[in-house]
């Protein structure tokens, strides 16, 4: 009686594994994780090797590399959906193949899924929904916006309370100076970019000449005027 019983139970998996790789098949979907995989693992689990060797001869049928990393959500404001794709490629035994030919050999597989647009991995999503990176590596003025640039972003620059409340978080272990969004062509012309949110040190802007750079102090994080050639660390800010 138990010997039926467990003939009728492997040709139910059996059967639930030809339908899960069909289907895979049909719909683009990771067959394996469907049901091979847990049937091997529920063959290791009750020691039924019977088990196991039928989940690996239905994985076999379907032999695919390891899917590739997802590709960063094609939406880049916060709010907005998007989606994301990812590939493998999968071979099959039973596929004609013309010498020298490898594209005949394999197919390509993609699976798709939507995603909410937010910062970029290497980016820190701030309180107040802002994206920011702090670079240590001390560069000039001109250096730190190019960087900026570089890594998909623009030298910060201060528009809100919120913002500067979410910059001065962000500096919290950070005892250095850094370069914001800030300079002016003389010391007699406007700054491109005047952070009224945020406070002068006292004592700034100095006047000199030679400081047309804004930098955020150590001390109090109030802004200050500087020599664009002096080296410190920064903020880049992706807008979303």
């Amino acid at each position: 009686m138990g010997t039926v019983k467990n003939f009728r139970l492997c040709v139910v998996l059996v059967l639930f594994g030809l339908v899960s790789l069909v289907y895979s098949a049909e719909n683009g979907t990771d067959g394996e994780t469907i049901g091979t995989e847990a049937l091997i693992k529920l063959g290791r689990q009750l020691h039924k090797p019977m088990l196991t060797l039928i989940g690996m001869a239905i994985r076999n049928l379907h032999k695919c590399d390891q899917w590739s990393e997802w590709t960063p959500c094609s939406a880049t404001k916060l709010g907005y959906f998007g989606s994301q794709e990812r590939s493998r490629s999968c071979f099959r035994d039973n596929e004609v193949t013309v010498e020298n030919d490898t594209s005949s050999m394999s197919n390509i597989e993609h699976e798709y899924k939507i995603c909410e647009g937010s910062c970029r991995d290497d980016y820190n999503m701030t309180s107040h929904g802002y994206c920011m990176k702090l670079v240590e590596d001390a560069k000039t003025f001109d250096e730190a916006q190019k960087t900026c640039v570089t890594i998909g972003g623009h030298l910060i620059r201060i528009n809100t309370n919120g913002e500067y409340l979410d910059l001065v978080s962000l500096l919290s272990e950070y005892s250095s100076r850094i370069f914001i969004g800030g300079k002016r062509q003389s010391v007699l012309s406007d700054w491109d970019f005047d952070p009224e949110v945020v406070d002068w040190k006292s004592g700034e802007p100095s006047g000199r000449n030679d400081e047309l750079c804004m930098y955020l102090h150590d001390s109090g994080r109030k802004k200050a005027d500087i020599e664009c050639d002096e080296k410190y660390g920064f903020v880049c800010e992706i807008d979303v």
